[in-house]
This record gives structure tokens, C-alpha cells and sequence, in this order.
């Protein structure tokens, strides 16, 4: 009578053993091992273990298989899950990733997540998929991927307050380091041109300071005067104005799609380099950065008045 040895490994090589193979037994533990292995070296390989709850059962080993078979079918079946820190795929029921170890909050009962905010993980984006973009994106990527896939079925408009409020930081902030560049050029053209009206009424306004409470006719009076700010000023003013709100508006509302197109193209070019490590590119290169967003904070607010100051020198 043959004893099935289906899914059998010999401990010394941990080779699968098969029927047509020259099989010898444990005698102890009754562990199989290939005769050649087994005369190699001389004795049981798993001989520490006898004795002990750890020593070879053909019975425990079966038990094992089974477990594992169920585990694995099981894992087919069942609902799965995108890890919001690492992006792979698991099991629903899985307490916790078992790819980078992070909890399963939606599994343990805690409110459920969705990176990908509803879009199919396979959802083709452009040449990269949903999985892919979000893995990039990192941060708020259940947000974007539904309107990245909007504007891979043609739209380009989206709102975003973020971008509207802090284009240039925002921009930085997602590492769109050009549209970023071009943001703070804009704020800064509109910051400069906005200085003689800005100089002409901070001038009005000392004039009356320490005049002590303030009256109606204060305000009058300083009505009157700011009725004097030369017209020069008043049209650079209005032209700041003008440039600013229409950088806000333009990032406010294509800030989006330029995200959609920087995030695709640079992920095209990540895949199409396989001299790199994709996955260390996506991380160095997606995400956001929020040192970048103080960077374009501090230069739109200071750089005008700093470039002004150089120009009064000479």
C-alpha cells in the first residue's frame, strides 16, 4: 500500500515528494525524507523536534494543509480590500494588512475607507490605473480618483477650495513644481503691482494716527484723502486684482486637471524606467510635501516687498 505524500516535503531539501520518488520514513516521528537526504545526513532532520509539541505529525501536517486550503479559498471568495497606507489588496475579515501590518478599522467593526473613492482598482486612468494613480496621489486620493476618472471621460473643470485659497502652496504642496512656479510668479506680479496703492494709503492713514478716538468725521476726512490717490495707482490696483483672482480661479478650477495630467504623465514615465524602483519613485516622487506649501507661503508674501526694496536702491 502506497502512502500519499501529496503536498509532502522533504525537510533537508524542501523538495515536494512524490510517489515515483525513493522515499525513506523517520522512525521516530515517521518524517519523510528522500533516502539520498536522509543518508546525507545521517539522521532525521527534524530530530530537535521529538519529544517536543513541535515534533512531525502526518496527522497535524493534513490538519495544517486543510487549514491552509480553507484560508486560501476563503481569501478568493470573499470581499477584498485596498490598504489605505500601502495600497495592495486583502481580505475584508483580515484584522489588519498583511502587507505592511496596518489595522483593518473596516474589518474591526471602525467606519470603512475607500482610497479610491469608489472608482475600480483596475479603472484605466490612461495607461495607469485607479490602484496605481491613488498610490501616487497618497493623501486624499479618495478624492481624486473619482475625478480623475471624470476628466479621463473628457472633463477638465473641478473645484478646489485648496487651490483657490493657496494656489501657489497647494501646487507646491502635490509637488507640481512648474504650475507651482507659475503660481508664485502670478501672486508675485499682482503683489507688486498692488505697492503705490498700498504705500499712498498706509501714507493717509498715518496722518491720522494718534489723533485719539476716532469720529465720524475722522472717517470723512479719511475718505476725502483716499479720493486723492493718484489714478496710476488706482489702475495698478485694479490690474493686481485682476491677476490675482484669475490665478485663483484658473487653479481653483483646473488645479484638478493638472493634477490628473502631472499625476499620469509621471507615472507613465515611472513604468516606462525599469532601471528604477517603481515603487520607491511613486513614494519620492507622489505624496504631498507640506514644507513646499510654507516655502510658497512665505515667498508670495515676502518676495514683493523684497524685490521693491532692491529696486529703491538703485
Amino acid at each position: 500500500m502506497s502512502i500519499d505524500l501529496k503536498g509532502q516535503q522533504c525537510p533537508v531539501c524542501k523538495a515536494y515528494l512524490f510517489e515515483d520518488d525513493d522515499v525513506v520514513f523517520c522512525p521516530e516521528c515517521g518524517a519523510p525524507h528522500h533516502r539520498e537526504c536522509y543518508q546525507k545526513i545521517g539522521h532525521c532532520a527534524l530530530a530537535e523536534f521529538h519529544g517536543t509539541e513541535q515534533e512531525y505529525s502526518r496527522t497535524k501536517n493534513d490538519a495544517n494543509d486543510e487549514k491552509d486550503k480553507a484560508q486560501e479559498e476563503k481569501a478568493q471568495t470573499e470581499p477584498m480590500i485596498t490598504c489605505y497606507f500601502c495600497y495592495e489588496d486583502y481580505p475584508a475579515s483580515f484584522k489588519s494588512c498583511p502587507h505592511c501590518g496596518r489595522l483593518n478599522a473596516a474589518g474591526m467593526g471602525g467606519a470603512g475607507f475607500d482610497p479610491l473613492g469608489g472608482v475600480p482598482a483596475d479603472f484605466d486612468l490612461g495607461g495607469v490605473t485607479a490602484k496605481e494613480a491613488a498610490k501616487f496621489v497618497m493623501s486624499s486620493s479618495n478624492r481624486y480618483m473619482p475625478k480623475f476618472a471624470k476628466f479621463k471621460a473628457g472633463g477638465k473643470i473641478s473645484w478646489n477650495w485648496a487651490a483657490f485659497l493657496l494656489p501657489e502652496g497647494w501646487a507646491l504642496h502635490r509637488k507640481m513644481y512648474k504650475s507651482g512656479i507659475l503660481a508664485i510668479l502670478l501672486m508675485v506680479v499682482a503683489g507688486i503691482l498692488m505697492m503705490p496703492f498700498a504705500e499712498e494709503y498706509n501714507t493717509i492713514l498715518s496722518a491720522f494716527a494718534g489723533q485719539g478716538q476716532v469720529t465720524m468725521e475722522t472717517y470723512v476726512q479719511i475718505a476725502n484723502q483716499l479720493a486723492t490717490i493718484s489714478l496710476g495707482a488706482k489702475i495698478l490696483s485694479f490690474v493686481a486684482v485682476f491677476v490675482e483672482l484669475a490665478t485663483r480661479f484658473f487653479f481653483a478650477l483646473f488645479g484638478d486637471y493638472l493634477y490628473y495630467k502631472h499625476t499620469i504623465s509621471t507615472l507613465r514615465e515611472i513604468k516606462e524606467n525599469e532601471a528604477e524602483d517603481k515603487n520607491q519613485q511613486m513614494l519620492k516622487r507622489g505624496g504631498s510635501n507640506l514644507f513646499l506649501l510654507l516655502v510658497g507661503l512665505l515667498v508670495t508674501s515676502y518676495l514683493p516687498s523684497i524685490i521693491m526694496f532692491i529696486a529703491g536702491l538703485f
